[in-house]
């Protein structure tokens, strides 16, 4: 089974009281029917192997903070502390 990410989501009483309705309608959970819904929008968005290719990407990104220090060292932009320690040097 799919490892799965665990969030809070908030929804208005209308909102999931139709959820609710539905799921039941069609023999799932709201959590269930959620996760068809959502899974059913990704597929008409992506295509129908978008889990492969977003499993890909996962497993080839490195750490966040890792990446944002590699793409500032290959793009050569500035940091907000680079653009202030140069505008300072200027000033004088």
């Amino acid at each position: 089974m799919p490892e799965k990410k665990n969030f809070v989501l908030r929804l208005n009483k209308a909102t999931y009281s139709a959820l609710e309705k539905w799921a039941a309608d069609e023999f799932r959970s709201v959590n269930g029917q959620i996760e068809f819904i959502l899974n059913a929008a990704l597929r008409e968005q992506f295509g129908k192997n978008y889990p492969d290719n977003f499993r890909r990407l996962a497993l080839s990104k490195p750490p966040a903070k890792e990446a944002e220090q590699g793409r500032q060292t290959q793009t050569g932009t500035e940091t907000r502390s680079d653009k202030e320690a140069s505008s300072n040097s200027g000033d004088k």
